[in-house]
């Protein structure tokens, strides 16, 4: 009787993890890299503009420019979300970076450099983004409703340049965000992963150029 059991389940198990394979081999070598803006870009990005395809293995540099935060909307300054905000924004470039650099570290032997390294190479790629948004949502909300009431949000709009040519390759539009944390989860991490998420989504985005080619 068990016998007649567990040769089903083994089957169904089969191929449940046979489906998922097949799915990630479909999304590794259908991704959508032609010139044109698209939605949800490939699951990953949640717009994106290729004005020029590129293989990103042709680089050996990234240059991260600082993130332009000065028209940035902020809460009034007699709310309590006031100070993590700023607080989030006035380290908002490293915060970006350091995602952005762990997720090429890992896949990728290209070097990640700020704007203030020094002797970057000519075959060297720059990321430029200004932070749009950077809501805080509601602690309370947050606390008290769930289910995505209340939630941060940061969005991102960038550009990806070849700095040899200084034209532009890749426009970009991303936003991440949180809602669960203990007793609403505080306002300066939730901001402070959110910005880091979208660092970490803008490294996998150029990852794909490399694989892409």
């Amino acid at each position: 009787m068990y016998k007649n059991c567990i040769r089903p389940l083994s089957n169904l198990l089969s191929a449940v993890v046979l489906l998922l394979l097949c799915a990630c081999a479909h999304n590794a070598t259908n991704l959508t890299m032609t010139t044109g803006t698209v939605e949800n870009w490939n699951g990953l990005i949640d717009e994106v503009e290729i004005v020029q395809p590129f293989n990103l293995n042709g680089y050996t540099g990234i240059i991260v420019s600082n993130l332009d935060t000065e028209a940035t909307p902020l809460p009034k300054s007699d709310e309590n979300t006031f100070e993590p905000v700023t607080t989030v924004l006035k380290s908002s470039s490293a915060i970006f970076t350091g995602g952005f650099r762990n997720v090429i570290k890992a896949g990728s032997p290209i070097q990640v450099m700020t704007a203030s390294d020094s002797g970057a190479d000519v075959s060297t790629l720059m990321v430029k983004g200004k932070i749009t948004k950077m809501d805080p949502g509601s602690q309370a909300l947050r606390y008290f409703v769930s289910f995505g009431a209340g939630k941060t949000t940061v969005e991102i709009v960038g550009e990806v340049i070849d700095t040899k040519s200084n034209k532009t390759l890749v426009k970009f539009k991303h936003a991440r965000g949180s809602g669960i944390g203990l007793f609403g989860g505080s306002y300066e991490k939730f901001l402070t992963d959110n910005v880091n998420d979208v660092g970490a989504d803008v490294g996998k985005m150029l990852l794909l150029f490399a694989k892409s080619n």
